[in-house]
């Protein structure tokens, strides 16, 4: 039995300074505005341990990949695939288990 807590979206509007986007390529712009649409997350203002296309305009975080990566897939296809009706822990617990599949236990984890 789930929480009865969902989050659904209808319609994305992004919104973006275009200054520091001036000089990204379109592909790449595309897949960072993508991975910020479908999972409703904001940028991360630093580096992540796991890589991923997120941290396009991070600061100091060297430089950032040019496509979606394989963390960000694997995040995206455990979002999608967890229950959404489904308790907190169960829909991090899926994230999480989708990470480790792609990575495995230890380096999903950041250890």
């Amino acid at each position: 039995m789930g929480d009865g807590v969902t989050s659904d979206f209808f319609h994305v509007l992004i919104v973006a300074e275009p200054k520091p986007l001036a000089d990204k390529e379109i592909g790449t712009l595309a897949d960072y505005i993508a991975l910020l649409a479908l999972t409703q997350l904001a940028a991360p203002d630093r580096c992540q341990k796991l890589s991923t296309i997120g941290t396009l305009l991070a600061p100091d975080c060297g430089p950032p990949p040019d496509t979606l990566t394989a963390s960000d897939l694997a995040y995206l296809d455990g979002l999608y695939r967890m229950n959404t009706g489904g308790t907190l822990r169960g829909q991090r617990d899926a994230i999480a288990y989708a990470l480790r599949e792609t990575y495995g236990p230890s380096e999903a984890e950041g250890r």
